[in-house]
């Protein structure tokens, strides 16, 4: 992959950009798991198997997996920028390296270039050529949108932060790439595209977003920087969060008001009062019961997927975001 991006960006005359744009990836990669290219890996695996095909595009499904991976550099570059994060992955992040700053914007520009321009090389000769474009673009979009959302709502009074909102922006700002993305990817591949089976997915990858969202928000105040790869800010930047909706919503007049006074607030005395009525409101136990509840209705609907669905991946999915794994 990297020795097509060498030709790419220097066919372009950039020697330095591809220098450049390699590092990009090599130092986000580094501490990644590769979860994104794993489960589009392991999806294509299966459905050829329950399909009886042959392993002839495996080496298709090895390079969807990189490009999106390179996709969720992109990203993971792009909500570092607008929110000033310090940390990914236990690591400085990207836009917080020296000589990186302002310039991580166009790296992550060209990181979802590639993507579309390594699509053009390895794909634009079979059916499946404008469906994989149209995911990329779809989740593109979307994942803006998602983090636009989340971006904006910065700006407004606590107050404003409603449940039904909170759950599209949480949604669309992570579900998408993290778990559609590649499963769609390899199931285009396959030439697996069953409507009906598209939209069971779609209502299971749904639950699961939003549980993974939940539970980055909840770890983001109660975790520790060993299981969130970075310090939480969530509180100091008056994040659209599930405490901060769920305790909105439990809040009398009297904790409403510790809310709109120190939420947002960088100083850490503020920080901790609005910690302190988290833990007075309960919603450690809470976010304990959600858990249980959405991992049970969750495997509800992988049980009711339609034949041919290989069952296992939804399910390994899930366990290890209830593990924390993920």
């Amino acid at each position: 992959i990297l020795e097509d991006l060498k030709n790419i960006i220097e066919g372009y005359g950039q020697p330095e950009t591809f220098l450049w744009i390699k590092k990009a990836i090599e130092y986000n990669i580094q501490n990644a798991n590769m979860k994104i290219a794993q489960l589009c890996i392991r999806t294509y695996e299966e459905l050829i198997k329950s399909l009886n095909l042959k392993y002839s595009n495996i080496k298709y499904a090895y390079i969807l997996a990189w490009c999106a991976e390179i996709f969720n550099v992109a990203i993971l570059i792009s909500d570092d920028v607008l929110d000033k994060g310090n940390m990914r992955r236990g690591l400085t992040s990207w836009p917080r390296l020296e000589n990186v700053g302002i310039l991580a914007i166009t790296d992550a520009f060209i990181l979802e270039q590639i993507v579309y321009a390594l699509l053009k090389k390895y794909f634009s000769h079979l059916k499946c050529y404008t469906n994989l474009i149209e995911l990329f673009r779809e989740v593109s979009l979307r994942s803006a949108c998602g983090k636009h959302l989340e971006f904006m709502y910065t700006r407004k009074s606590v107050e404003e932060f409603k449940r039904e909102t909170y759950n599209m922006m949480a949604v669309n700002k992570g579900s998408y790439y993290n778990f559609y993305l590649p499963f769609t990817l390899s199931m285009n591949l396959a030439c697996f595209t069953d409507p009906q089976i598209l939209t069971q997915c779609l209502d299971i990858f749904y639950q699961i977003g939003l549980y993974f969202q939940i539970q980055n928000d909840f770890l983001d105040c109660f975790g520790t920087i060993e299981n969130c790869g970075k310090i939480g800010t969530d509180i100091e930047d008056k994040k659209f969060s599930w405490l901060a909706v769920t305790c909105m919503e439990l809040a009398n007049e009297e904790q409403k008001q510790i809310m709109l006074e120190c939420y947002g607030s960088k100083d850490p005395l503020k920080v901790q009062k609005v910690k302190d009525l988290y833990k007075a409101l309960d919603l450690p136990s809470i976010y304990t019961a959600y858990e249980k509840e959405s991992y049970e209705k969750t495997k509800t609907l992988i049980k009711q997927l339609s034949n041919g669905v290989p069952q296992d991946i939804f399910f390994d999915i899930l366990n290890k975001i209830y593990r924390g794994v993920f």
